[in-house]
């Protein structure tokens, strides 16, 4: 149970740190990152919101494509 906790606690750390770099995650990469982390904590909406905006930012980078891909896992 204590080490759930310490893993909850230094997954926010870490979600926090991703935020705080670069204007809270206004760079394709930044929001990319953060959008996984959503993944990994089971916040699949999240994710998708934060996916596409990725697109909408810049529809041709690379981020836009790999961004869509995730989408696509996410939503079958």
């Amino acid at each position: 149970m204590r080490s759930n906790f310490m893993v909850n606690w230094c997954r926010w750390g870490v979600l926090l740190c991703v935020l705080s770099l670069g204007g809270c995650g206004e760079d394709p990469q930044q929001l990319f990152e953060t959008a996984q982390f959503e993944e990994q904590q089971g916040n699949h909406p999240h994710a998708v919101q934060l996916y596409e905006q990725i697109i909408q930012m810049d529809a041709d980078s690379e981020w836009a494509k790999q961004a869509r891909e995730r989408i696509t896992e996410l939503k079958k």
